[in-house]
């Protein structure tokens, strides 16, 4: 009785973490063009890992460094508390596209109960975030 009561546990617990932590192939966007990357949504934050010469891209975010994600219909931007380049006033803007329709699904539930308030179920976005704040 012992065994099958730890076994339907750790089933449990196998299960969770599957649903708590997702990844997907997409691309992230850059000034010209963008590359391949692979992004890990987990339940600790959000990991970007991009290969080859785009290496120094890879990212990670802890849920507490995330100042805003906006997750529309196969895009995902994130707005980071760095320092933009560009506008010291606002964070760092981050664009991936090319996510999985069944991605998205999977990672809408995760970015609503890890960034509450900082989260903003879209549509398709554009290419600039002032672009997504009008309207």
């Amino acid at each position: 009785m012992s065994l099958r009561i730890e076994t339907a546990f750790l089933a449990g617990l196998v299960l969770c973490l599957g649903l708590n932590a997702q990844q997907a192939e997409v691309r992230h966007r850059h000034l010209l063009g963008g590359a391949k990357a692979t992004i890990h949504i987990g339940v600790e934050g959000v990991t970007l890992d991009e290969q080859g010469k785009n290496s120094a891209h890879s990212q990670k975010w802890t849920w507490k460094d995330i100042q805003e994600a906006q997750l529309g219909s196969g895009q995902l931007r994130i707005q980071s508390y760095e320092e933009s380049k560009v506008n010291s006033a606002k964070g760092r803007e981050y664009l991936f596209d090319r996510l999985p329709k069944e991605f998205v699904d999977q990672i809408r539930p995760v970015l609503r109960r890890n960034l509450p308030g900082r989260f903003i179920d879209a549509g398709p976005l554009k290419d600039s975030w002032l672009e997504n704040r009008a309207g």
